[in-house]
Order: C-alpha cells, then sequence, then structure tokens
C-alpha cells in the first residue's frame, strides 16, 4: 500500500455524520491528524445534531453540518454539501463513517486520497482501504485509518476540552437545584434505539432507592428525551432534577465532570463521561461490549442479563426482534442500585 506520508496533505476532511457517540470516538483520530500533520487545515463533516462537541477542542478549522435525517431535504443538502467540500480544495479524505453516502460525497467533491475502511458500503469510492478490526474499541479502530500514513499513532483515549464559559454556565445551573451537595449522580436514560431503553419505571425505582440515601439526582439527555426524563422525574421525588433538552452537549458533558458517576445504557453519555474521567455504569441490553463501543476506564462498569437472543443488533433497533425485550425487562433496579453502589464505593454525603 501507499504511503502519503512524505507528501504531507495541506487540507483534510474528516467525514462522521454518525450520531454524536460516533463523533465522540472520533476525538482520537481529530487529535492523531494534529500530531502527524501539524499545518494542515482540517475540516469535518459531521450530522448538524453533533457539531456543538468540536467547539473549543482545537482541532478542527472547519466544520460543515450536514441533516441527513431529514429525507425531503437529503439531494439538495447533498449538493450543497459537495460544493462546499470542493471549495476547501482537500488533498485527504478520512472516513470513519462506513455509509455509502460519505464515500460519495468524498468522491464527488473530487477529494484525491480517499480513506476509509474495507468491506464497507462505501469503500467503492477509496483509494486506500483499511482493514476495521472487530476486536478493537472503536476509538482505535478510528485511529487505524491513520496507519497507512504513519505507523506511530498513538492509540489512547483524549480528553474534552470544556471552555470556561461553559463550565460558569453550567455550574450556575447545578447550583440552582443542588446547592448544598457535593456530589451526585448523572442518569441519561434515553436513547435514539428503542430497544436500548431501560423501562421508564426501573428508572423511577432506581432514583427512588438512590434518594432515601440521600442522593441526589441530575437527568440529562436532548430534545427528544425531554418528555421522558420530565416523567422520571416526576415520579421519582424532589431529589431528582431534569436538564434533558435544556443543556448543550458541552454543558451537559461538563454536569457529567462533576458528577460522582454516570448511569446510561448504551448511548453516547457513557462516551463523554469517558472524555471527562467520570466513573460509568452502562445498562447493555440488544448491544454488547464486545461491539468495541464499551467505557473504558478503571472503575466503569456493564451490566447486562445474559441471554442466548443477545447480541441482535450492532446499533439496537426500535423493537425487540422476538417481541419480549428481555434484555432490558429482566434487569432490576435493585441489582444496578447495587452495581452503582460498587463504583461510589459508599453513599454520597452533602
Amino acid at each position: 500500500m501507499s504511503t502519503i506520508k512524505k507528501i504531507h496533505p495541506r487540507r483534510i476532511l474528516v467525514i462522521q455524520t454518525a450520531f454524536l457517540g460516533d463523533l465522540v470516538l472520533t476525538l482520537p483520530l481529530f487529535h492523531a491528524i494534529k500530531r502527524l500533520w501539524p499545518q494542515a487545515r482540517v475540516a469535518a463533516l459531521v450530522e448538524d445534531g453533533a457539531s456543538g462537541l468540536l467547539r473549543g477542542q482545537g482541532i478542527v478549522d472547519k466544520v460543515i453540518t450536514y441533516s441527513k435525517r431529514d429525507n425531503n431535504s437529503i439531494s439538495k443538502d447533498m449538493k450543497r454539501i459537495v460544493k462546499d467540500i470542493r471549495s476547501l480544495k482537500c488533498d485527504l479524505a478520512l472516513i470513519p463513517h462506513r455509509s455509502f453516502r460519505s464515500g460519495l460525497i468524498a468522491y464527488s467533491a473530487g477529494i484525491p486520497l480517499r480513506v476509509g475502511f474495507s468491506k464497507t458500503p462505501g469503500m467503492i469510492f477509496y483509494t486506500h482501504r483499511i482493514y476495521r478490526n472487530p476486536k478493537q474499541h472503536e476509538f482505535a479502530r478510528n485511529l487505524e485509518l491513520l496507519k497507512f500514513a504513519s505507523a506511530d499513532i498513538a492509540c489512547k483515549p483524549v480528553s474534552l476540552v470544556i471552555p470556561n464559559s461553559v463550565k460558569r454556565k453550567t455550574e450556575s445551573y447545578i447550583s440552582t437545584q443542588i446547592p448544598a451537595f457535593k456530589k451526585f449522580v448523572v442518569i441519561a436514560p434515553g436513547s435514539v434505539w428503542a430497544t436500548k431503553r431501560w423501562p421508564r419505571q426501573y428508572w423511577i425505582d432506581l432514583l427512588k432507592m438512590f434518594s432515601e440515601d440521600g442522593i441526589r439526582t441530575l437527568i440529562i439527555g436532548g430534545s427528544g428525551d425531554y418528555t421522558l426524563a420530565q416523567d422520571i422525574s416526576k415520579e421519582a421525588g424532589d431529589m431528582v432534577f431534569s436538564f434533558a433538552g435544556k443543556l448543550s452537549i458541552l454543558e451537559s458533558s461538563e454536569v457529567i465532570n462533576r458528577a460522582g458517576m454516570l448511569i446510561s445504557g448504551d448511548t453516547a453519555p457513557v462516551h463523554l463521561a469517558n472524555t471527562v474521567q467520570t466513573p460509568v455504569l452502562s445498562i447493555f441490553g440488544p448491544t454488547v461490549p464486545g461491539y468495541g463501543f464499551a467505557p473504558f476506564n478503571k472503575d466503569d462498569m456493564v451490566i447486562g442479563m445474559d441471554m442466548e437472543c443477545r447480541p441482535c443488533a450492532i446499533h439496537g433497533s426500535r423493537d425487540c426482534p422476538l417481541g419480549h425485550h428481555k434484555c432490558m425487562k429482566d434487569l432490576q433496579a435493585k441489582e444496578v442500585y447495587e452495581a452503582a453502589l460498587k463504583i461510589l464505593n459508599s453513599p454520597i454525603e452533602s
């Protein structure tokens, strides 16, 4: 395979238009690009709902957003995006997103070097195809895209930069709800995929257990999680507060940063917690850690049911294929609570 290390690309495009969690796990790739080619200008094509993650990170010079969920505007948006990218005159595209569309965009924009994973829908558009090792964590797999250019790529996660303005604003939010408490637990009950969601009543039962021990809880999530989070907070009692749908990505990250731990399904907040080194208890249902998306810091834990039908989907799905959803329904609140206490070591003190 040829190498580009000697030609020093001047303008690089990274295409990652998957969900927020996938973009979080692409951050090590952006940092590695900056180390390998510090003089290059780096652009990112990302899903518009995830773009706020890149604010203040110092790793991207230009962000192009793409609302791929609006099917009525895909063709029009594609033309705009290709035009915008072509105007950048990039000489290298790195494509961790494995879709046909991502490869087509890089090809249509006339980028001469296009690097992505082999055995993926978009591979027909790539000039360099990289093996995607199923045994690696996703952030490490993304870094493999640089191996064709250099063998010296540090395989390590990165810390998220939280701007001071975000820290101050978040401190103001938190102090209005838990002024007398040094620590608290954050939960993220939502997910784009219905089968990744632990039942609503189980969250309520769990948070009542925390409240009985004097542990306050903050709920985070996107605008789509607002109703679920409000319902949980109302029924779980006055020790629970919902910020779902009210915070930016970086503000949510700072809330996690200040927490004693995060409890979440297999979804984006887990990866945000890893970037701020907050311990995680992650509930896995239809998916499994072996797919490469599990939390990885030393105090993190994964909890799930051992079932023959697991895993049933790499990303989850809208409905359980067998119609019972036992991978989530059989995991009781008391089991999650006891696992959480192992991370916390002792009840949080006021």
